[in-house]
């Protein structure tokens, strides 16, 4: 199995490579659990909702834990959290007003200042982007929801976006994650152009392998919405973007 270190050199002097035969290098990054990390605007939005003057009224001990919280679970099931965190049971309502809460903030611009690169990440990004190669933002956000602040984010870390650089976001929050990343990654153009696409998702990465096997993936092993069994030792993959 290759190192991460050697994936990562690998990618950039396959760029390299390909650009200077007058090639065109496409890196397509995934951005929540691939390039950021979002537990820390979970855990904002935690922090914030239980500093609510309404919810330390009528759940000061659920309250209290909220506003403490700081350590989380790898996940992005909420309930996962609620017991990883030691929340004391609540009533029903306390948990359909907390779900409504994260729901809202979590599919916002306001929050999405607070996640957090993964280590190297903006480095490889800026590095890649500095041979000659074209950058692409695939998320699954959608832009009625988060367009805003998914361009506040990427101009906050000072990532390149315009020049050769541009994002990729759902137009609607109706459509399937897999089905758009699908469909966009199928519509670049293929004659002397190659593509590589950063994800963690595996279901968005069966799909890609299943119907655009035009496209290499590398698989970013941080936390998933567990719809797929991670895919096998034949996909190359890297738990940071860091080169050490």
């Amino acid at each position: 199995m290759q190192t991460q270190q050697l994936i990562l050199n690998n990618i950039l002097e396959t760029a390299k490579q390909h650009i200077a035969k007058q090639g065109t290098f496409k890196a397509v990054f995934d951005l929540d659990s691939t390039l950021f990390d979002v537990n820390p605007r979970i855990r904002k939005i935690l922090n914030d909702f239980g500093y609510d003057n309404a919810v330390q009224s009528r759940y000061p001990e659920a309250a209290r834990v909220l506003q403490n919280v700081n350590d989380l679970k790898k996940t992005y099931k909420l309930k996962d959290q609620i017991i990883h965190m030691g929340l004391p049971r609540q009533p029903e309502e306390f948990y359909f007003l907390l779900m409504e809460f994260w729901k809202k903030h979590f599919f916002g611009n306001d929050y999405l200042k607070y996640d957090e690169p993964y280590e190297g990440a903006i480095e490889f990004v800026k590095e890649i982007h500095d041979l000659g190669a074209k950058v692409i933002y695939l998320t699954g956000r959608d832009v009625v929801r988060m367009g805003t602040g998914t361009e506040a984010q990427i101009l906050q870390w000072n990532l390149p976006l315009g020049d050769r650089a541009w994002l990729g976001m759902k137009p609607s929050k109706e459509m399937d994650d897999a089905l758009f990343k699908l469909e966009y990654l199928q519509k670049l153009p293929r004659e002397g152009v190659e593509i590589w696409f950063f994800e963690n998702e595996p279901a968005n990465i069966e799909l890609v392998l299943k119907d655009a096997t035009h496209v290499k993936v590398i698989y970013f092993d941080s936390y998933h919405s567990e719809t797929a069994e991670p895919p096998g030792a034949h996909i190359p993959r890297i738990i940071s973007f860091s080169k050490k």
